[in-house]
């Protein structure tokens, strides 16, 4: 865990004015499948200047449908991305609006399984880049503490076994989550205090 620590502390900038935040969050995809699962995840993220920060987020999801019945169904899913945010703040208020673009990496395992004389296992599993869009608001509570919530729609980009039977892992997202800041503090809240 340390190893993977120092690698973010290399690739992210660090200065006296950067402000770096831990934002766990929660996501109801959309696969474009018959499949919906939530995604629970994370980011970290460091300011590059005063409304543009850049972030790393991971993520990962899971869901099945009729469990334990000849036509379960169940879909594993997972993301590594960076992505760049541009924050507007709304007038004088402590809320901001946001736009993000993101890109990485994915994996996914899409499960079928059915019955006939014998229980079977129809298994297809599928990797490549994954690209990311994002819109949403932020609204600071505090100088260490904010709420985030937004729509955004994700692609994953695939040539193998899943592209190959024409699954696409591709749809909206519907997200929510907390952003604590770790290092510096929200600047805008601190002219009011």
């Amino acid at each position: 865990m340390k190893r993977y620590f120092l690698i973010l502390l290399m690739i992210f900038p660090v200065s006296a004015y950067s402000r770096w935040s831990l934002n766990p969050e929660i996501a109801y995809i959309s696969t474009g499948d018959s499949l919906s699962p939530f995604m629970l995840g994370a980011s970290i993220e460091t300011d590059l200047m005063k409304n543009l920060s850049l972030g790393y987020r991971f993520g990962k999801a899971s869901e099945t449908k009729n469990a334990e019945t000849p036509n379960e169904e169940k879909i594993d899913f997972m993301i590594n991305m960076f992505y760049v945010q541009y924050r507007h703040q709304i007038k004088n208020l402590p809320l901001y609006g946001y736009g993000e673009f993101g890109a990485g990496y994915s994996n996914a395992k899409v499960t079928d399984r059915w019955s006939s004389t014998d229980t079977a296992s129809y298994e297809k599993k599928d990797r490549g880049p994954i690209l990311s869009l994002r819109a949403g608001t932020v609204y600071d509570f505090s100088q260490n503490i904010s709420l985030f919530a937004g729509l955004g729609w994700h692609k994953s980009i695939y040539s193998g076994s899943l592209d190959a039977t024409g699954k696409s892992i591709s749809g909206y997202q519907l997200f929510f989550g907390v952003k604590f800041n770790i290092f510096g503090s929200n600047n805008e809240m601190e002219s009011r205090y």
